[in-house]
């Protein structure tokens, strides 16, 4: 089976009269077990070998010098029989260049001490390119036929549009497209209307766009990328520098979705393990106020010990919630159940619950309330976003003080505002207290835990009902967090 597996992978053929390079490539281009490596170290091996197995070759690294062939010969056989072939050369002045590049090759690469992994690094990107699909856009038959072949010698997919509207319909037909190369003048729409229209269609995380013209002294550079261009090529230009180019930018489209799904695997196996914690963590506790309501005979020393294990339990729990809360914000699932409320009934309720707890802090939080009409929204969410910046007050106000909560009706928004008295946030930190796991300098005031998840949740329960989050403060002088949210009659009319 190990056989069978080896024989099936695509073949690198190395022709290099140097053992020591020949042996490097092939054990840097096996080591993944991607590819087997097949060696020449003569033009004669190589043609041996090319004419009995050519179309089994997926890449042929070519020493242009080489004892039985001095001249590149071995180069113009392996295009002579179709084989994609890469030139690796220590001798590259302009002469040496030009005549490389007159051959119908992928690429050359210079023999220093990076061109190994240059070369191993071409290979696997060649391998990927032939899962990308590049659309080209240009009403001159001509040049796209010139392009349509630069990148079928990097084994991209290549689609063609002789114009915008075409283009437009052939990626609304293919949207597995990754880049588009697209000409500034055409009849009907320019490059930037289609460049406009595309983005509008897909961000530059799923599409990269290319612009290219042959028109002078004009910013059309800086119009393309304004537009929404990742990048901009002036006609004419060099081969190796339109390869550099579009290699360019599928490396940071690779890069970008790489992230991105690394972002979404952290996300739903902090999903998982939140999930997985919550039920024991809810034993605990439940167990806990079990033994505390039964306890007859416990002493006020284990009363205490107890207490404090409820209260660490509680506060797990808290985190765990937040972090499931994240994991749903993230993966894009924050459902809301919208409904008509009474947005100052449901603060009354929730300021009264945290006043319960707020009382370990001699903390009182005051509401100073309009009379507003309902709003729409998920009351639930509200209610979970109203908590966290409740709690917040608390957590950093210092004991004995009273946090305020307002409401007043703004026009055709709702104005919410809690204000606490504690040491307030450092403009540095203004900046960054509504991103996930946030720190800041200030610290709570009765040693409460926080994983600084609360503001991030409140920012993203506020963005999905359109509406708006923002803090102010001056260190030494609290901190005020206001939140304006769309107001709706109750029979379900804009204000």
């Amino acid at each position: 089976m190990a056989h069978q597996e080896e024989a099936e992978r695509p073949v690198i053929l190395i022709v290099e009269d140097s053992k020591t390079v020949q042996q490097e490539l092939a054990r840097q281009l096996t080591a993944s077990e991607e590819f087997r490596a097949e060696t020449a170290s003569t033009f004669a091996e190589a043609r041996q070998y090319m004419d009995a197995r050519a179309s089994e070759v997926f890449v042929a690294i070519l020493d242009i010098t080489l004892p039985d062939a001095a001249d590149g010969e071995v180069v113009d056989y392996a295009c002579k029989l179709g084989v994609p072939s890469i030139v690796f050369t220590s001798n590259l002045d302009e002469y040496v260049r030009r005549k490389i590049l007159s051959r119908n090759i992928i690429d050359y690469v210079v023999k220093d001490n990076l061109g190994v992994p240059t070369l191993v690094n071409q290979v696997h990107r060649l391998r990927r390119n032939q899962a990308i699909k590049v659309m080209v856009v240009d009403d001159s038959t001509s040049f796209r036929n010139f392009l349509r072949h630069q990148l079928e010698l990097q084994m991209f997919q290549v689609v063609e549009a002789p114009n915008g509207e075409r283009a437009l319909e052939l990626y609304g037909q293919e949207p597995d497209v990754s880049m588009v190369i697209v000409d500034y003048e055409m009849p009907g729409m320019n490059g930037l209307e289609v460049t406009r229209a595309l983005r509008r269609k897909s961000g530059p995380v799923d599409l990269a766009i290319i612009g290219v013209s042959a028109r002078d002294n004009s910013p059309l550079s800086a119009w393309f990328v304004k537009s929404g261009a990742n990048d901009f090529l002036h006609k004419p230009f060099m081969q190796e520098e339109f390869n550099c180019r579009v290699l360019q930018n599928v490396e940071i489209l690779e890069l970008v979705r790489a992230l991105r799904k690394h972002d979404q695997e952290r996300t739903k196996f902090l999903g998982i393990v939140a999930h997985d914690l919550r039920t024991p963590i809810n034993g605990i506790s439940g167990f806990v106020n079990l033994v505390l309501d039964d306890g007859g005979n416990l002493t006020d020393d284990q009363r205490e010990l107890l207490d404090i294990v409820g209260t660490a339990a509680n506060n797990m729990l808290g985190m765990v919630n937040d972090l499931l809360d994240i994991s749903v914000i993230h993966s894009g699932k924050l459902d809301l159940r919208i409904r008509s409320f009474d947005l100052g009934q449901l603060i009354l309720e929730r300021v009264r619950i945290q006043n319960m707890v707020a009382a370990g802090k001699n903390i009182v939080i005051k509401a100073e309330f309009e009379k507003v009409p309902p709003v729409s929204g998920d009351a639930a969410r509200i209610a979970q976003m109203v908590d966290n910046l409740l709690s917040n007050a608390v957590k950093y106000s210092p004991l004995g003080s009273e946090p305020v909560v307002s409401m007043r009706r703004d026009g055709q928004d709702v104005h919410v505002v809690v204000r606490d008295q504690g040491p307030g946030i450092a403009a540095k930190d203004q900046k960054k207290i509504f991103r996930s796991f946030a720190r800041t300098s200030a610290m709570p005031t009765g040693n409460e835990s926080s994983v600084g998840l609360g503001l991030m949740i409140v920012r993203n329960i506020v963005e999905a009902h359109r509406g708006r989050v923002w803090v102010k403060s001056e260190p030494g002088q609290g901190a005020a967090f206001h939140v304006s949210l769309p107001m709706v009659h109750a029979e379900g009319e804009k204000n």
